[in-house]
């Protein structure tokens, strides 16, 4: 049973670390340490961590198979800025693009733009992602919905990733789209089912 707490920022307990100040809400003994939330306050005259689109190299590309990127770079700048060189770059080189929506709260009419200004090969989306945004079929040359024919799952976190990472997979390595999918199918049911991240 999940339990629940509120607590204000200020009365958390913060470490210094190489960027400034860290604050981690999850306990040091957490079940998953991959997972939980936390803080980081920049100290002053540090960069955020997000790159702009003025430090992507050329040669990052150069033998990409698929760029895939993901909706929350898109969500504002200067992530959205560095994700849509990262596609001019990349479509260039050669590559396939892949848009995945990510989750259905981050849908506003603006990334649905930017989605579009993409031009993508594939859009990936959960069915509740789909419609949240309006339907993907205008987003890409071959819209695919993650989450079709896909059991219920005990832990759905990470599991419309897992479909991506092997749809994508066996796509770069030559497979029909449907044969993709199938493998994206299988890392999914495998992702899902047991909870907690895959060892």
């Amino acid at each position: 049973m999940s339990e629940w707490f509120v607590q204000n920022a200020r009365d958390a307990e913060w470490e210094i670390c190489a960027m400034g100040r860290f604050c981690q809400f999850e306990p040091k003994d957490a079940r998953f340490e991959q997972l939980g939330f936390n803080l980081n306050v920049l100290a002053p005259g540090e960069p955020m961590t997000m790159y702009h689109r003025e430090q992507l190299q050329e040669e990052w590309f150069e033998d990409a198979g698929v760029l895939h990127v993901s909706g929350y770079a898109l969500l504002e700048q200067p992530s959205a800025g560095a994700a849509e060189r990262a596609c001019e770059i990349a479509r260039a080189a050669g590559a396939r693009l892949s848009i995945d929506l990510a989750c259905a709260d981050i849908v506003s009419p603006l990334v649905r733009e930017r989605i579009l200004g993409l031009r993508a090969d594939i859009a990936l989306a959960t069915a509740g992602q789909a419609e949240a945004i309006g339907g993907i079929e205008d987003l890409a040359a071959l819209p695919v919905i993650s989450d079709s024919g896909l059991p219920p799952v005990a832990d759905p976190m990470g599991v419309a990733d897992a479909f991506a990472a092997g749809y994508l997979a066996a796509l770069a390595a030559g497979d029909d789209p449907d044969d993709a999918a199938d493998r994206g199918r299988d890392l999914a049911v495998r992702c899902g089912a047991g909870e907690g991240p895959l060892p």
